[in-house]
């Protein structure tokens, strides 16, 4: 996969790696830039773990590790700084806090080791009220909770100022709240601070919430890359977990909060406005990326914008490619609405009347969408 101009070009990470570890082989070459969050995906096995571990420095493997201008290792050179040198922030699946230290010292701790040139980007308190840490400041780490230590963890990652921000599997033992208020911090963290995040998970809703782009890992290679959007129709089928026949998972932009009140979001996809049931609990707010699951058999397709119709929820696309059903009269339509997409399911009698191809603008009708939070 060739790197993202953007990233390779400017400030963030650009690492190629490759080497083996027993039976396992890595080759990967990526780019994530500064400012986003780059999700790293694939099934158990991959080398998602292998991958984070080269970067910081905790795995030896051969190739070149670079952020911006600093060269963290380079084989032509010779040169490779350890992982203490790294100007990085790692969170592990399974934390590892300092036993004898209690949650506040074990932050305060974090906060002393920051470069003194980063030192500051974070507040302790303003992060120590993000994060919800307050009532565990006193406690030691054996009386927190799995959720407990993982906040702890990431927030002393955070608090050591890092250029890289490295989390594998870090939110997986963190309740519906808990994630709900860490998830946004985190993308705001990204962005106000340049933060370069680098993001391992198995879960997918959790990946397109927090995602700016998406690599899909297989077998120690990095088979396709680019912008989360663009990528989602990859990720559905990687992900067994989203089953129950095609769909699309759109990512979106709240534009509105205004119309919680008659129950209803509005959002952003492409330029375009989009209006959903507002969640019971945990609404989004304004400005806040969500995921939108739309069943292929509920889009219905026109080649002209109708009019007086009971359908709220209309785009305009352009039809990107179209697959005959083996089990069945139906043509499977895939339709392009800026770098999202969409899917179709329709009669092959309809197709024909249509005169879709690959091209042909129409207009989706989105009977039915579902909104999806963590």
């Amino acid at each position: 996969m060739s790197p993202e101009p953007d990233a390779a070009n400017g400030a963030g990470l650009r690492a190629r790696l490759d080497g083996s570890l027993g039976a396992f082989s890595l080759d990967a070459d990526l780019a994530a830039p500064a400012g986003e969050i780059t999700s790293v995906f694939g099934p158990s096995g991959s080398g998602k773990t292998t991958l984070l571990r080269a970067v910081s420095g905790l795995t030896r493997l051969g190739g070149a590790v670079r952020f911006g201008e600093s060269v963290w290792q380079d084989d032509r050179s010779r040169r490779f700084l350890p992982a203490h040198r790294r100007p990085v922030g790692f969170v592990f699946q399974q934390p590892a806090l300092f036993p004898h230290l209690s949650v506040a010292g074990n932050l305060e701790y974090a906060e002393r080791r920051a470069d003194p040139d980063r030192r500051g980007a974070v507040r302790f308190d303003d992060l120590v009220e993000s994060l919800a840490l307050g009532p565990l400041l006193d406690r030691a780490p054996r009386n927190l909770s799995g959720g407990e230590r993982q906040r702890v963890a990431f927030g002393r990652a955070v608090l050591t100022a890092p250029a890289v921000l490295l989390l594998d599997e870090p939110f997986s033992a963190l309740d519906r709240p808990a994630r709900a208020r860490l998830l946004p911090f985190l993308r705001s963290l990204a962005r106000q601070r340049g933060l370069c995040v680098l993001h391992v998970s198995h879960d997918p809703g959790e990946v397109v919430r927090l995602a700016d782009r998406l690599l899909l890992l297989r077998e120690g290679r990095i088979e396709a890359g680019g912008p989360a959007a663009a990528m989602l129709a990859r990720l559905e089928d990687e992900s067994a977990a989203l089953g129950g026949g095609r769909a699309a998972t759109l990512v979106a932009r709240v534009a509105s909060a205004a119309g919680r009140r008659s129950g209803l979001l509005e959002l952003d996809l492409a330029g375009q406005r989009l209006l959903v049931p507002a969640p019971s609990s945990t609404a989004p707010r304004e400005g806040e990326s969500v995921r939108l699951r739309v069943p292929a058999r509920e889009v219905a397709l026109a080649r002209k914008r109708p009019e007086a119709i009971s359908v709220r929820n209309i785009l305009s696309g352009r039809v990107a490619a179209l697959r005959s059903d083996p089990d069945g009269p139906f043509t499977e339509v895939s339709v392009e609405v800026g770098e999202a997409r969409l899917e179709s399911r329709i009669t092959d009698d309809a197709a024909a009347e249509l005169s879709l191809e690959p091209g042909t603008p129409v207009f989706a009708l989105l009977r039915g969408a579902s909104l999806e939070t963590d």
